[in-house]
């Protein structure tokens, strides 16, 4: 199993499925490790095994750990919307196919969504997001978009109709 990222030394190989007598003779990158068949708290990189059975047979076989999955991220650092629009805010990256990686998103202190592949915000005030692609919070990328909110030029009694005529179409649509 590769390390779940460059930075964290948790790569494991077991040797099973031998097919010889044991007990087995290890030796790995050139270092003797006796009768262990089991290597934890590896690095990626290539593990060169010469493995000799009780009869003398011998197995060289290379073992490559990866460097786990690309967890880079990114998204438009700044955006502008006007007072009363909504935004969807979709990031680029590529997804964990061993599915250990989750995305978190948050402004200020609060987690707003965990694993939302996109956002929908609908900020009043500029407000900085921040989203997190990372493995049990170890290893990733955490990347940041602020949303500026542009008041536009109508009066406050406008703006407060437009936002109730649209909370009520919202209603009525959720109860069809």
């Amino acid at each position: 199993m590769s390390p779940s990222c460059p930075t964290i030394f948790n790569g494991r190989i077991t040797l099973d499925s031998l097919n010889g007598t044991g007990p087995y003779h290890v030796i790995l990158n050139n270092k003797d490790f006796g009768n262990r068949l089991e290597f934890n708290n590896l690095s990626s990189g290539t593990y060169d095994f010469v493995i000799t059975d009780a009869l003398g047979c011998v197995l060289e076989k290379s073992v490559i750990l990866d460097d786990g999955p690309d967890l880079s991220i990114s998204i438009d650092k700044e955006l502008t919307i006007l007072f009363g629009d909504s935004v969807l805010l979709i990031p680029q990256f590529v997804p964990d196919l061993s599915g250990r990686a989750t995305l978190k998103w948050e402004s200020r202190d609060s987690v707003l969504c965990l694993d939302c592949t996109s956002l929908l915000v609908r900020p009043f005030v500029n407000t900085l997001y921040t989203l997190t692609y990372s493995i049990d919070g170890q290893c990733g990328e955490t990347t940041t978009v602020l949303v500026k909110v542009k008041m536009i030029s109508k009066a406050p009694y406008q703006i407060f109709l437009h936002l109730v005529a649209e909370a009520i179409i919202h209603c009525f649509t959720f109860l069809r």
